[in-house]
């Protein structure tokens, strides 16, 4: 996991000074200290990047650098992924390196995850007079 205050270096900008930063290490450094200082400057004037949520098709950022029109892409395995694109993230997602903002669909972060299924099986079982 992360540890508390582990975002200090890449809001200052100090996180590529002890030479063993990634390119998408600064680049997420210069990322985040762009949208901080957008928003320190104009609070209502946004992130730096386009609103999402909006729940229109629009163009969106896949990886650190695809950009597909319509709120589509194309998966890996050639499938076709629609949706509603609704969430930035910043940095990497799973084996996409990425140093700005990707945006993806809420449901990638709000499922439950597969680590608690056996707990969350039990506490339904508990509340549930049929089992």
């Amino acid at each position: 996991g992360v540890y508390h205050s582990s975002e200090i270096e890449l809001v200052f900008g100090t996180y590529y000074t002890n030479g063993n930063s990634t390119t998408q290490e600064y680049a997420l450094s210069n990322t985040m200290m762009g949208a901080w200082a957008r928003f320190a400057k104009n609070p209502m004037g946004g992130p730096g990047w386009n609103q999402v949520g909006t729940g229109t098709a629009s163009d969106v950022l896949v990886g650190a650098y695809i950009e597909e029109a319509g709120g589509q892409y194309m998966a890996p395995n050639g499938s076709i992924l629609t949706g509603a694109w609704d969430l930035g993230v910043l940095g990497q997602r799973g084996d996409v390196m990425g140093g700005g903002v990707t945006v993806i669909e809420q449901y990638e972060v709000d499922y439950r995850c597969g680590l608690w299924l056996p707990i969350y099986a039990a506490i339904q079982a508990l509340s549930d007079p049929s089992v």
